[in-house]
């Protein structure tokens, strides 16, 4: 597939401090792309580029094939939806959707048959005569999308639009951005501070720290196979043991951890010297007994657990001064038969563990 998006070594800095540094990618026709990060790492800041509201420092942007370098907002073929979804509140649904080809020239008329099709697409039926003030905060972001949406752009630029929903209607709508982008098949790019937004929506993730892109991949590449702590920590939960490498071969390292001893894991490229190894809280098994295997076997004592509904959070003291978390599904048996201050062991695969050398 074609690119339709092409970010090429863009940089901005206000001040002297850096927003964005040397940001390149790639988004395709139809693709589902997200920035992901925490405050103030530089994806608003990246996303206002693209829709022309900031202008890069260096490097450019190019967007359906032509540079977008001096093309203001209005001339750009992306629409954005903001945070606050800016609505008009003294017009009609069917107004505020109609607004930008009103304002591009087209006659009441026609403005108004899309209006009704983008309002239909969104699954507002109905309520084209309503104002904002008497829609919940859902049926305001979708009247948002409609707008976005009507005049068809390349490209749909979405600044965290579902932060202000509360959590249970985030997660429908969710849902809904996928089915609405897969029905209309325009390039989304979608900024989100939250990690489960963009593993459950996009295809692929941009992750970015201090302004800078440190790793861009699909969800499950970027949860099984981080390239940095950075990104191990703040894609889903991790465990991190740090040490040196004592041996490695046929895709295994052993790390000797101060205090713990040998760790094993598996490396995606050769090793050496000081490293972390990481290993996800469900990766971890926990037994009355050391397991035999020739995974990693360490032993301590439950000191917290947390319910979450379909699983446990095990917190466990190694007696060194460290803790890890295990995960353990509450399908019965399993889940209910640790309790605080249980002597426990755990362990792991070597396969289970990831060498980190960042």
């Amino acid at each position: 597939m074609s690119d339709v998006i092409a970010v090429e070594g863009v940089s901005k800095r206000f001040g002297a401090d850096a927003a964005v540094e040397q940001a390149s990618f790639e988004v395709t026709q139809g693709e589902f792309f997200a920035l992901l990060g925490p405050s103030g790492c530089g994806k608003t800041t990246l996303l206002r580029m693209l829709a022309g509201f900031e202008t890069p420092d260096a490097g450019r942007i190019i967007i359906g094939g032509k540079d977008m370098t001096g093309v203001p907002p209005n001339r750009r073929p992306v629409n954005m939806v903001f945070q606050s979804y800016a609505l008009f509140p003294h017009m009609t649904v069917a107004e505020n959707v109609a607004y930008g080809l009103r304002a591009g020239g087209m006659n009441a008329k026609d403005a108004t048959r899309h209006a009704t099709e983008a309002l239909a697409l969104v699954r507002l039926e109905g309520m084209e005569k309503r104002r904002p003030d008497m829609l919940s905060g859902g049926q305001k972001q979708r009247v948002a999308l409609a707008r976005a949406l009507v005049k068809r752009p390349k490209v749909l630029l979405l600044d965290e639009p579902l932060s202000a929903l509360d959590a249970k209607l985030r997660e429908t709508m969710r849902l809904e951005l996928v089915r609405l982008q897969e029905s209309v098949g325009i390039s989304f790019v979608f900024v989100t501070h939250d990690q489960d937004e963009a593993l459950s929506m996009a295809g692929r993730i941009a992750v970015m720290e201090k302004g800078r892109i440190r790793q861009i991949a699909n969800p499950r590449g970027l949860y099984e196979t981080p390239n940095c702590r950075f990104v191990a920590d703040f894609i889903g939960k991790a465990n991190f043991f740090g040490g040196t490498v004592t041996h490695q071969g046929s895709g295994i390292a052993v790390v000797n951890c101060p205090d713990l001893g040998l760790l094993t894991g598996r490396m995606e490229r050769s090793v050496s010297g000081a490293v972390t190894l990481m290993v996800r809280p469900e990766r971890i098994r926990l037994s009355a007994a050391p397991l035999t295997d020739d995974g990693t076997n360490l032993q301590g004592r439950v000191t917290h657990i947390a319910y979450y509904g379909d699983e446990s959070r095990i917190v466990i003291d190694l007696g060194t001064g460290r803790t890890v978390t295990a995960s353990i599904a509450n399908d019965g048996e399993s889940g209910a038969r640790w309790r605080v201050d249980s002597e426990v062991f755990l362990s792991w695969r070597p396969d289970d563990a990831l060498i980190l050398t960042e």
